[in-house]
């Protein structure tokens, strides 16, 4: 891949960070619950969780049905004018995946002690609408603008390992934390996010000036100068072969959980914490002025490659890439909930959830209406409204189903994209399946001796 595809297009081409799903908060008592707040204890003795899946997909400004167009032929086409034009000023691309391998939790009288492992990758990409404009159409639209054409760009795949203890100090209050190793298996991210062209109609002189970076570590981004860069961002092909590396780091999750009555409060903050990269890691800079005359050189991205090979050739003679070798950090994305749920019955209970994630300088908030009965035995059934990213049309569900000892949980905040994908520009799911043991006893549980129901 070449420099300019790797500036101009990596908002697109990234696997990029994102929000985590609002409906398993609500599926109380269960493992996948208990990740996000590690004070929404398991109400089984002893849980097992085995591998399940996350997955979350955004992309922001036009969904496939605003710009897919059918033509004479039959044939249908991205119509790329009709996508640029629907992009704000400042869009974004995110996802994530996280794969729990292993996990295991108990309690031992008022404690409860977990140990989990998982592989996560998160990854965000923000970009001004001029970036798109640019590589679509070329700089002879923007004869007399300087526009600013950087790109945020974060990606990162690591390992955790989780060390979790929660203290039920009465039968109304518990806390939480669980605190996480951290293994980096590859990162790309960048910095100073200063990169302007300004086109004169002097001669059709182009001029970039700017402050630009990345910083790299694992083998994912390899560059060779301008001709030859290439960028594997797949989940699968980050480098799993190494057991551990030396990219290491530690998070922390903390929480809290009230019950007043038939009403129950809770608060937590995961992912406090960064990760320090020190293998393979490697720096790129582009700092200074570079003038080009006579010259629009996007649109040759697209034409013969001997056209190209003549700007890459122009493009490694003015400007200077610079390369060094040196470790950085990287701060996680932070999630915070903080929810109330209302136990109307034994069987069925309402919530709501006040949800933000900080990613990048960005506080990126969401809020959840929640609904949860149990119709069978066993099976418990939920659903979602969510409002999140400026769209009110998320709708989700979520059920649990234990047979036995087994336990198997689907979610998903977004069922408009499973119906009618083509309409929505998000997607989200989980599935997880768990061994769960030893019924907790409530009767049993402890009592503040001035307990009181909130309503009455």
């Amino acid at each position: 891949m070449r420099i300019l595809t790797l500036l101009i297009l990596s908002s697109l081409s990234f696997p990029l960070l994102a929000q985590l799903d609002l409906g398993t908060h609500f599926i109380r008592g269960t493992w996948q619950a208990y990740q996000s707040n590690p004070a929404l204890l398991p109400q089984n003795r002893i849980t097992i969780a085995l591998p399940s899946l996350y997955g979350y997909g955004e992309v922001s400004g036009f969904t496939l049905n605003e710009v897919l167009e059918e033509n004479s032929q039959g044939q249908t086409l991205l119509n790329v004018d009709k996508a640029i034009s629907l992009l704000e000023p400042q869009n974004y691309i995110r996802d994530r995946v996280d794969l729990g391998t292993l996990g295991v939790g108990f309690h031992a009288g008022d404690w409860y002690l977990s140990l989990g492992h998982s592989i996560r990758q998160n990854a965000y990409s923000k970009y001004p609408k001029e970036l798109a404009q640019l590589a679509w159409k070329g700089n002879a639209q923007f004869i007399g603008q300087e526009i600013q054409i950087a790109p945020r760009i974060g990606i990162q795949a690591y390992q955790e390992v989780s060390l979790g203890l929660g203290f039920q100090a009465s039968g109304n209050f518990t806390l939480g934390a669980r605190i996480k190793l951290l293994n980096g298996v590859g990162n790309i991210s960048s910095r100073n996010h200063d990169l302007r062209l300004f086109t004169s109609d002097d001669i059709y002189q182009l001029t970039v000036n700017g402050d630009y970076g990345l910083n790299t570590a694992g083998t994912q981004l390899r560059y060779n100068g301008f001709s030859d860069i290439d960028v594997d961002l797949d989940l699968a092909t980050f480098n799993w072969s190494n057991t551990w590396t030396n990219n290491t780091g530690f998070a922390l999750d903390v929480g809290a959980s009230l019950r007043l009555g038939k009403l129950e409060l809770a608060a937590s903050i995961l992912d406090l914490g960064q990760i320090n990269w020190k293998e393979d890691a490697t720096s790129l800079a582009i700092k200074g002025e570079y003038t080009f005359e006579g010259l629009d050189i996007f649109p040759n991205v697209w034409s013969d490659s001997v056209s190209f090979n003549n700007i890459v050739d122009t493009l490694e003679a003015r400007f200077k890439v610079t390369q060094t070798d040196q470790s950085y950090a990287t701060i996680l994305p932070t999630y915070s909930f903080f929810s109330a749920n209302l136990h109307i019955s034994d069987k069925t209970a309402v919530g709501i959830l006040a949800y933000g994630e900080r990613i990048s300088g960005e506080w990126l908030p969401a809020m959840a209406l929640s609904a949860q009965t149990e119709l069978l035995k066993g099976f418990n059934l939920g659903a979602a409204y969510v409002i999140r990213n400026k769209r009110f049309d998320n709708l989700g569900v979520n059920a649990s189903l234990r047979i036995g000892p087994l336990q198997v949980l689907a979610a998903t905040d977004n069922l408009l994209t499973l119906l009618q994908g083509s309409k929505s520009n998000t997607v989200n799911g989980r599935v997880g399946v768990n061994l769960i043991f030893g019924q907790m006893d409530k009767e049993a549980q402890k009592k503040m001796p001035d307990e009181k129901d909130f309503f009455k």
